[in-house]
């Protein structure tokens, strides 16, 4: 994806990564309602997300340490960079990347 948006240092990947930060922080400032919907999904369901590995309580204390709810605003958006920046050679990235060639068919610029 970096390549499609001509690197790293394009103006067009400093969008990408503003955008990302704003959707962020928009997520940020209503999680009260996504905390509130992903309990009620969670009540009484039988989605292995819920059920396994500590129950919906682990789940929403995980959704409330991945939205850094804790910390201002301008730290959320430092640390939200750091994990783009990271993603971006991060195995998992090429991974999917390898996968979304073979299954679909999509060329990956190299």
């Amino acid at each position: 994806m970096l390549e499609v948006m001509d690197g790293e240092g394009s103006d067009l990947y400093q969008e990408f990564v503003a955008m990302c930060i704003k959707g962020f922080q928009v997520i940020r400032s209503n999680f009260e309602m996504l905390i509130d919907l992903v309990s009620i999904t969670a009540h009484n369901s039988s989605m292995p997300c819920f059920t396994q590995g500590g129950g919906p309580e682990k789940v929403i204390k995980d959704l409330q340490k991945r939205l850094m709810i804790t910390v201002s605003t301008e730290v959320a958006s430092i640390n939200f960079t750091k994990m783009i920046s990271k993603s971006k050679n991060h195995v998992g990235t090429k991974m999917f990347d390898k996968y979304e060639s073979v299954s679909r068919n999509i060329s990956v610029m190299k």
